[in-house]
């Protein structure tokens, strides 16, 4: 498809719609001049495969590029003609497809636009097709005088306009000596000697550079003119022509910046520094809470759990994919529960401004923060195929928990909530979310390997809660959410909201953006390690999680801890790379923090169920808190039990059976009480006492509770 001359250097880079170049080992601006921005072809190709509004660029290094693009006017249409068959070599069309690009060897003085044509040999790139013209030569083939020739011709009809000459600064040695003294000076001796080979493949270019070098410190015409003429390069016949010399100081000055008169200027004042807020909530060390503070600082009404929920899931969407731990990425749902206008949308706000700010130098940094909205499952996979690490915050989020999981959810919303329950388990290096074909082919959707899909949603506790059922936690929805409760409070608006992140803190944010997009072009991984500590300290936590399934009989309260280790796993793993994005390591600090935060998450929502959200089985433990209540304040309860808030089984059980929601219990009233039992002693409500003690302390030998004061302070 590309001559193979060209495929075999480093002198490749990918470009967007914008035209702008991008470095395909990295996705950071490229520079023109600087080949470490560069790729090879395998590099750039394996990131346009990837992304089909990425296309391929060749840097014009060493190469003559003719760029011609289709005119009507009928003169300049035969002079594209004239050169056309003049300039035989390897030849596309352009992307428009109503273009050509002529790739040949040689080198011209200067580069030359002239309406629809221009031509160039250095500092440009070309966007590359592969899309060959028929007749026209495969390889690319030394064109350099004949081209020149063309240069010479276009110089002839129009010789660049000479910007005003400054007047004499220095003498002719204090200039040639200020050129020996830059970085460059010695490559300036070499030239100013007339040794331009093999630098140079004529002695033309070694000319043009030596001039620039003049001209970067004289802004004299005439003095540049004269100190070239008296090096060995301005000796030759060429040098002493006027026309040769303007016309290089034209092109040479035309490029250069003018001098700017700073007498008036007056220096804007300073961005206004940040003041950070402080609160008793404590975020963690690292870039997590480097971003949760910026968010806090920043947010129009400040709160530190809706800042975490910000900063966890930020660096969730840029790291979930290329970083991972025990066998899975970093992928997490966090949901962040509030009453009603209290703010919870700064977290939503405050990624969208900070990664805005990163998208400034890093454009491709843009797509670690998803859309808000997806109009079906389709919709989701399709963003994933050209975004498979994001993170996306939603808002509201009450109204799509009640909508897919509603008995009258329709197909595309019941497809979203299978995706949900799906992404969140396909982020594993050996993942892969698999495609799905339909009748209708245009929604056909593709294979996604190890998608990372994160979620920072807020919402109304009323709007969670009175859609929370047994059904939600049963089928694994609400176990893979990580719940964070907001206080119910209102803070006063911050006079430093909307303010744009530090320097500091962007550069932080690049780095870890920039070194996920090249991985991931690479399709490489980061392990994350941990420390035995921390190892051990997961490894007792994931027993714990055991045990407490294995105890109950439960299923809700089974499945609130199903996913209890997963969740604290990958917490640690983003606190982790928050810390050292090269080499990411657990330590005990991040694994208490993470265990902290999932523990909490568990006892939050088992405490939501046993206040009767959501109906069935929660409505029985509602229940059964006021059946002891009123057994303990009833005249025929024993005293003494009384006395040391104990009540027997045979005290609540007649009551329980005579309640519906136990009647109707699907298992029946013995089985419904029991379940209710257990969501008790789980929230340490109660504590079922031995046979022993009863016997010791009460005289009785049937099962008793002592009621803890969990139970008193609700």
């Amino acid at each position: 498809m590309f001559p193979k001359v060209m495929t075999g250097l480093p002198q490749w880079v990918v470009s967007g719609a914008n035209k702008i170049p991008l470095n395909p080992r990295t996705l950071h601006s490229a520079s023109v001049t600087d080949p470490r921005t560069w790729g090879t072809f395998e590099q750039a190709c394996t990131v346009t495969a990837a992304n089909d509004k990425l296309s391929l660029g060749f840097m014009l290094k060493g190469f003559i590029g003719i760029d011609m693009d289709w005119t009507e006017d009928p003169a300049e249409l035969a002079n594209q003609i004239r050169i056309y068959e003049s300039v035989v070599s390897y030849t596309e069309r352009s992307l428009s497809g109503k273009g050509v690009h002529i790739i040949c060897h040689g080198s011209i003085p200067h580069a030359l636009k002239r309406g629809k044509v221009e031509i160039y040999d250095r500092a440009r790139f070309f966007i590359m097709t592969g899309d060959h013209i028929a007749g026209r030569p495969t390889e690319v083939l030394d064109c350099n005088d004949i081209v020149n020739t063309i240069i010479e011709h276009a110089d002839a009809g129009r010789a660049p306009a000479l910007h005003h000459s400054e007047p004499e600064k220095a003498s002719d040695r204090s200039v040639y000596d200020t050129c020996l003294s830059y970085s460059n000076g010695k490559h300036f001796k070499e030239l100013w000697d007339g040794h331009w080979e093999p630098r140079y493949p004529s002695q033309s270019e070694a000319d043009f550079a030596l001039m620039n070098m003049i001209a970067f410190v004289s802004r004299n015409n005439e003095q540049c003119s004269r100190l070239f003429r008296t090096s060995a390069l301005g000796q030759r016949e060429k040098a002493q022509r006027d026309d040769h010399m303007d016309r290089m100081l034209g092109t040479i000055r035309a490029e250069q910046n003018p001098q700017v008169d700073f007498s008036n200027f007056t220096p804007p004042p300073p961005p206004k520094k940040i003041e950070h807020l402080e609160t008793e909530f404590k975020f963690p060390d690292g870039l997590v809470g480097e971003i949760s503070q910026y968010i806090l600082d920043t947010s129009a009404k400040p709160i530190p759990q809706v800042a975490l929920s910000g900063g966890l899931g930020l660096v969730c969407g840029i790291a979930g994919r290329t970083y991972n731990i025990s066998d899975t990425g970093l992928n997490l749902y966090l949901l962040c529960v509030a009453k009603t206008a209290v703010g919870k949308e700064g977290a939503k706000q405050g990624m969208r401004r900070l990664i805005r700010e990163v998208s400034k130098k890093l454009p491709a940094a843009a797509q670690f923060v998803g859309p808000s909205r997806f109009a079906s499952g389709q919709a989701l996979v399709k963003s994933l195929e050209g975004r498979p690490c994001m993170v996306s915050p939603m808002g509201e989020f009450g109204g799509t928990l009640k909508s897919i999981c509603s008995p009258r959810a329709t197909s595309s919303e019941t497809m979203w909530r299978d995706l949900f329950l799906e992404l969140f388990n396909q982020s594993g290096p050996s993942d892969v979310l698999g495609e799905m074909v339909y009748s209708d082919t245009g929604k056909n959707t593709k294979a996604i390997v190890s998608p990372a899909f994160s979620i920072v949603a807020d919402a109304t506790a009323t709007s969670i809660f009175e859609n929370l059922s047994e059904t939600t936690v049963e089928i694994g929805l609400v176990p893979r959410f990580t719940l964070i409760e907001v206080p119910d409070f209102r803070p006063y608006t911050n006079p430093n909201r909307g303010l744009p992140p530090s320097v500091e803190l962007v550069g932080r944010v690049e780095e870890l953006a920039l070194r996920c997009l090249s991985m991931g072009a690479n399709s490489s991984r980061q392990p994350i390690t941990m420390t035995p500590g921390a190892e051990e300290m997961l490894t007792l936590f994931d027993r714990e999680i055991d045990d407490r399934i294995n105890a109950q009989q439960d299923d809700i309260f089974r499945m609130l801890w199903s996913r209890s280790f997963i969740k604290a796993v990958r917490m640690a793993g983003a606190l982790a790379v928050g810390m050292d994005v090269n080499n990411p390591q657990v330590t005990e600090v991040e694994a208490t923090w993470a265990l902290d935060l999932a523990r909490r998450d568990v006892q939050s929502m088992s405490r939501r169920f046993g206040d009767g959200v959501g109906g069935g089985d929660s409505e029985q433990v509602a229940r059964l808190r006021t059946i002891i209540i009123n057994t303990l304040k009833a005249p025929k309860s024993p005293r003494k039990m009384k006395e040391k808030n104990v009540v027997s089984h045979g005290d609540i059980s007649p009551r329980a059976y005579a309640i519906a929601c136990f009647k109707d219990d699907r298992m029946g009233a013995g089985y419904g009480l029991k379940k209710a039992i257990i969501a008790l002693k789980n929230n340490g409500e109660i504590v079922e006492l031995s046979q022993q003690q009863t016997a010791d302390e009460f005289n009785f030998t049937g099962t008793c509770y002592f009621i803890t004061k969990d139970f008193q302070s609700r």
